[in-house]
């Protein structure tokens, strides 16, 4: 998978697990992890490296 990719990918996996943090349905939070879990596996990511995706660095003086 080239970055490109990983990145939509993680960024979409994001989008999910933070619908599922953020609802107060839990069938719709259930169902967003479900599918958060399911493209992890498809993509062979970890829950870490969604986690890790989203911090960046910045450089100051």
């Amino acid at each position: 998978m080239n970055d490109a990719a990983k990145k939509k990918y993680l960024a979409k996996i994001q989008k999910l697990m933070r619908l599922a943090e953020n609802t107060s349905s839990p069938a719709e939070a259930a169902n967003a992890l479900s599918k958060a879990q399911a493209f992890m596996k498809e993509h062979g990511l970890s829950e870490t490296e969604v986690v890790f995706s989203e911090i960046s660095t910045s450089v100051s003086k």
